[in-house]
Parts: structure tokens; sequence; C-alpha cells
């Protein structure tokens, strides 16, 4: 569980929740995997993901949260996931 701590907020502020949607404006930020880079879970209709702002990665929200506590950057291509 992801307590309210500086990261939590900082990610929850900076890097809003979105549902994915097969068909519709979600999936171009999804990519046409629609797999979680971190877990390598297919996403589900409904599901809520994150968007990296500057690489436009997404994640599920929870993978994406435990990731970022302990990495400073992308899983996938490293970017830095908080704009300056």
């Amino acid at each position: 569980m992801i307590v309210n701590t500086p990261v939590a907020r900082l990610i929850s502020n900076n890097i809003p929740a979105h549902k994915y949607h097969k068909a519709g404006i979600s999936c171009n930020l999804v990519g046409k995997d629609g797999v979680c880079a971190v877990c390598l879970g297919e996403f589900e209709e409904g599901e809520e993901l994150r968007t990296l702002p500057e690489c436009l990665h997404s994640f599920h929200v929870s993978c994406i949260d435990m990731w970022l506590f302990s990495h400073p950057n992308c899983p996938i291509c490293r970017a830095d996931p908080f704009p300056h």
C-alpha cells in the first residue's frame, strides 16, 4: 500500500491517472501493445493507468507508483517522469 508521502504526492500531483479504453483517446497514449512494462500484464478495459508526461509511456497505477518510489525514471526509456 502506498502511503501519503512526499513522493506519493509528487506522483499523484504530476502524473494523473486515467481509465484505459481500447477504443478512444487513451488507446493512443498506451501504444499498440497495451501492456504494462513493469508487470507485463495486458491493460483491461476501465483499468486505471498513469501516462508519463515526458515520454507518454503508460503503466498500471500501482505498478508505476511502486517503480517511481525506487527509480527516478521511466522503466522503458529512462526519461525523467517529472516535467521541470
